[in-house]
């Protein structure tokens, strides 16, 4: 499945936004399209969490790729905006 522009499956390694704001380690367990939207189940420290909608902003309850090393090659120069 495409997740924001990026080939997203079942065991790929993401972020997680817990309701607190704190950012944590996941792996996708199931991952799905409604709406329009892209929700997973992912497991967090041990346990599972489920309906978790994708947000490309650091968002309570939300999750996100990680950046690729091409993304962080160039997103932190100080030309990228132009």
């Amino acid at each position: 499945m495409i997740v924001n522009n990026q080939e997203t499956n079942i065991d790929d390694k993401v972020f997680y936004v817990d309701g607190e704001g704190q950012i944590h380690e996941a792996v996708i367990r199931d991952v799905e399209e409604r709406d329009g939207l892209s929700y997973a189940d992912l497991e967090v420290d041990g346990k599972i969490v489920k309906d978790v909608p994708h947000n490309t902003s650091p968002e309570r309850h939300s999750w996100n790729h990680p950046m690729s090393e091409e993304e962080r090659a160039t997103h932190y120069k100080p030309d990228f905006y132009g």
